[in-house]
């Protein structure tokens, strides 16, 4: 991938798209949320994204992706997967603050395809991608957490996943 691409005040770089499933996954082992992970990278002022999705099988490109994403490239896809930025939000959780407080601030990115019909997939391939991002200077708002969502579910009523950057090392 390789390209950087500037959205909002952030440069992302995508890493990789991958497929690491080697058989369709059945639906009844699919996780309905993605997984991620962020960490500061060896670039400094650079996070590293990793996001594990299962994505179905039969799935098609989006007609009008959102203004704020750019298309995911693999090997693996005969259709287009977009990652986008949908700007800061604030998310009640659990996770520890600073303030002690349960709203965190939150870069949200999503990842979106289409599914063919409005019955639900019966397999699903399991896909890893990487992305690295930076805060261009004097745009950038601090925040605590990224949260992802599959855009394909309903973004306003699924929870996504929050995760925070890791510091120290344990």
């Amino acid at each position: 991938m390789g390209n950087k691409i500037t959205i909002a005040g952030l440069e992302f770089e995508p890493k990789f798209c991958k497929k690491i499933n080697k058989d369709p996954i059945d639906v009844w082992e699919v996780s309905r949320i993605p997984l991620a992970n962020i960490y500061n990278s060896e670039d400094s002022g650079t996070y590293a994204v990793n996001i594990i999705i299962h994505i179905p099988v039969n799935f098609k490109t989006i007609q009008n992706p959102n203004q704020s994403s750019f298309e995911l490239i693999s090997k693996d896809l005969k259709n287009k997967i977009y990652f986008s930025y949908n700007g800061v939000s604030t998310i009640e959780t659990e996770i520890s603050t600073v303030t002690d407080s349960d709203i965190i601030l939150c870069r949200n990115f999503g990842i979106d395809y289409e599914t063919y019909n409005e019955l639900e997939p019966m397999t699903y391939d399991l896909f890893h991608i990487k992305i690295h991002y930076s805060i261009k200077e004097n745009y950038g708002q601090s925040v605590e957490a990224i949260i992802v969502h599959d855009n394909n579910l309903d973004p306003e009523t699924s929870r996504g996943t929050v995760t925070t950057v890791r510091t120290g090392t344990n």
